[in-house]
């Protein structure tokens, strides 16, 4: 089951990717690489386990690509992080999360660099957890798919600071779908025995809406342009989830991340 959902966030980069490789004239479109290094403090729950919260710093890398024209931007994330973290009591568990989020920004008559832009983003996210004293409840994960609106904030400075420029990213997702490990297995609840295959996949679909799942995420950066033309950025991003079926699992994250950024 845990491929099929790896197969499945492939997937959804791979239809998205023919977007960013549209023909157009290159002078009209600047296209950035960035790569991005730093830790992750995450705070997680999963009652179907335990009601007791699991929280840690974990070593985070993320990986971004983004095409900017005169009337749209877009970027896509793909990041992942792991590393051990423990609760009030010392128990310890695994936990990996990998993810691959994208943003499209519409800014038709007006400045890319500055201002407000508005459009929308998808997210989808997998978590992995793997608690070491448990015996039948190891490893736990849930994933979502999810749409929904995002803006953008910029604003460049002047003077001895001309060479600073401030940008805020926000989305908050409202539809799509999720998959949960069931109340009582690591395998979700429509995939009795563990069945990997696409009918299983189906029975344990859920709805991604308001009252059974949530997520948003605010992502503020600051950066520095350097003499080369590339920059380098100090950036936060905070994303929370929460999804309910059977049982509730939520998921506090923040990262801080040291960012370079290359124009191809």
């Amino acid at each position: 089951m845990k491929r099929a959902v790896f197969l499945l966030s492939f997937f959804c980069l791979a239809a998205r990717l023919p977007m960013y490789a549209q023909d157009s004239p290159a002078a009209e479109k600047n296209r950035t690489l960035h790569i991005a290094a730093g830790l992750l403090h995450s705070a997680e729950r999963g009652r179907a386990y335990s009601p007791v919260l699991y929280s840690g710093a974990l070593p985070s890398l993320m990986l971004g690509y983004s095409v900017e024209g005169p009337d749209k931007s877009e970027q896509v994330w793909a990041g992942f992080s792991t590393g051990n973290l423990e609760n009030r009591f010392g128990a310890k568990a695994r936990s990996t999360t990998a993810g691959i989020i994208n943003f499209t920004f519409y800014h038709k008559k007006k400045a890319p660099a500055r201002g407000f832009h508005f459009g929308w983003s998808n997210n989808n996210a997998l978590s992995i957890r793997s608690f070491k004293d448990a015996a039948n409840f190891s490893p736990r994960f849930d994933y979502h798919t999810s749409f929904g609106p995002a803006a953008r904030y910029r604003r460049t400075f002047g003077g001895k600071f001309s060479g600073l420029s401030l940008e805020a990213v926000g989305h908050v997702q409202l539809i799509g779908f999720f998959l949960q490990s069931g109340y009582v297995s690591d395998a979700p609840d429509g995939a009795p025995g563990g069945d990997a295959g696409f009918g299983g996949l189906l029975r344990s679909a859920r709805l991604f809406v308001s009252g059974r799942a949530w997520n948003w995420g605010l992502w503020p950066r600051l950066t520095y342009t350097l003499s080369s033309g590339n920059n380098l950025s100090l950036m936060y991003r905070y994303d929370m989830a929460v999804l309910e079926d059977a049982h509730r699992s939520s998921a506090s994250r923040g990262y801080y991340l040291l960012t370079l950024t290359a124009r191809l």
